[in-house]
């Protein structure tokens, strides 16, 4: 039997064994077995785990090294089943559609969204009697159950988004089911997928379809906000973000994102005033100390409370990376160098692939006179991830620039381009170093700005391809058209 510390919970809990209506419904669990994720792999074990549930291949280990990295995106997951072997089939979770899958021995992912973390679940079982979800969950070796209304409730912003996925061979499990939302999800997965592949027409036509056939859906919000993180659009983002948090108020997650595109956009003492309210809320979250934190950072006159702020965060979120960097950067401000540099090296090792971190690292050890150790690291974490991102490669260059070694930089750009040949904004930036290094690589460049240009975003190679005329130094008058 549960326990129950809120009366509110044990009322409802009640109620629901008391309902007529729930009396024949029953208690379901599917046989579907543990696999422990490693860091940021919850995306990797939890499809693992489904796929044993099936007899189906899949290796933790393996899914991970080709879907995941500083965790998994909902697009990779979904692109890993279709090419896999798997018939899948997204949806807006509800009581009655898992019911529905667990009834047909269909154990499905669920996507959740917290504060500062995201996390990929299986849902293996359900009571109706109960009013429940029986939740796999890679990091906890026991089966977990959820209150089913409160569980919605709380990720209903974020759907919450759930995958069934069977064996091509088992698909009439899922194909007749009527699951919420189910053919707009899909159309989310055509937006990611015209967004990866830089089709940016295509991403547009389906906003916009979204715009005229359900304006006020929260995914038509949702479409919305991912094209304009494509294009770069803090202004445009910043009002999907607002319509969400109107149809969704109180939500933590959307609250953090609104604030900092209000820092991209320069509105500080609206920024501050938010925080301060939502802060002094007896159930705020603990996200909000740090956000609070880096905006009283920004005035030495309110350093001493930011650094509180930050002590009192890392109690309580000792995991969080962005609560080392902030308190290593307010007392790097303070002249304290060497202390700063302790906290940005934890920042950067605990979140390895933000380079945010890493060029903070780099830059706090060049105070404190440690800057080979510091560069010894970034050359490992080039090593180690630089065929699945371009940005540690970035990371190095820009270290190395400022070191003045363009010699041993452009090596890093080679080996980089080679190892990651169709990443056209790797391909930019390389083209934006051989330029700006001599203009014996202007050539060079040249070809790298030509590869990348079906690669990339038109927006960012139009950046570069105008940078680069620009440094030609035109005579006044002349005007330049796109080619």
């Amino acid at each position: 039997m549960e326990k129950f510390t809120d009366l509110g919970n044990a009322r409802r809990f009640v109620a629901r064994l008391s309902d007529p209506a729930r009396k024949g419904r029953r208690r379901i669990v599917l046989p579907v077995g543990f696999v422990r994720q490693n860091y940021l792999t919850c995306g990797p074990a939890t499809l693992t785990a489904v796929s044993k549930y099936w007899s189906m291949p899949a290796e933790h280990l393996q899914v991970a090294e080709e879907i995941c990295y500083d965790g998994t995106s909902e697009y990779s997951e979904r692109k890993w089943a279709l090419t896999h072997g798997w018939a899948v089939r997204s949806f807006t979770v509800t009581e009655e559609a898992a019911e529905q899958l667990i009834a047909a021995g269909v154990p499905f992912t669920v996507s959740t969204i917290d504060p500062g973390n995201a996390h990929l679940q299986a849902v293996v079982g359900c009571d109706g009697r109960r009013g429940s979800l029986i939740i796999r969950d890679s990091t906890i070796r026991t089966r977990g159950e959820a209150d089913c209304e409160e569980f919605l409730a709380r990720y209903r912003a974020f759907g919450p988004r759930g995958m069934a996925l069977t064996p091509l061979a088992e698909a009439r499990r899922i194909e007749g089911l009527a699951l919420p939302d189910a053919d707009l999800w899909d159309r989310i997965y055509e937006l990611d997928h015209a967004l990866q592949n830089h089709q940016r027409p295509k991403a547009a036509s389906i906003v916009e379809r979204f715009r005229a056939e359900l304006p006020d859906h929260f995914l038509a919000f949702e479409a919305a906000r991912r094209l304009a993180v494509y294009d770069g659009n803090p202004l445009a983002e910043l009002e999907s973000v607002e319509r969400l948090c109107e149809k969704f108020p109180g939500n933590a997650v959307l609250d953090l994102v609104r604030l900092e595109l209000m820092r991209h956009l320069g509105r500080r003492q609206s920024r501050l005033e938010a925080l301060e309210e939502l802060h002094a809320k007896p159930d705020a979250d603990t996200a909000f100390l740090p956000a609070l934190a880096q905006e009283l950072a920004a005035d030495a006159r309110t350093h001493e409370r930011a650094i509180q702020l930050l002590r009192r965060a890392i109690g309580k979120r000792p995991g969080d990376s962005w609560c080392y960097y902030l308190l290593g950067t307010v007392l790097q401000d303070q002249l304290r160098f060497d202390e700063a540099l302790e906290l940005h090296r934890f920042a950067a090792c605990l979140s390895d692939k933000r380079e945010q971190y890493s060029e903070s690292y780099f830059t706090a050890a060049q105070y404190s006179r440690a800057t080979d150790e510091a560069l010894e690291w970034l050359r490992r974490r080039f090593e180690r991830f630089g065929d699945k991102s371009g940005l540690p490669a970035q990371t190095l260059v820009w270290a190395l620039q400022s070191l003045e070694r363009p010699e041993e930089a452009l090596r890093v750009v080679e080996e980089a381009v080679r190892r990651r040949p169709t990443d056209g904004a790797l391909k930019l930036f390389a083209a934006q170093v051989f330029a700006s290094t001599s203009g014996d690589y202007l050539g060079r460049a040249r070809d790298l700005l030509d590869e990348a240009e079906s690669q990339c975003s038109r927006p960012e190679w139009l950046r570069i391809w105008a940078a680069r005329q620009r440094a030609r130094r035109p005579r006044r008058g002349r005007t330049w058209a796109a080619p």
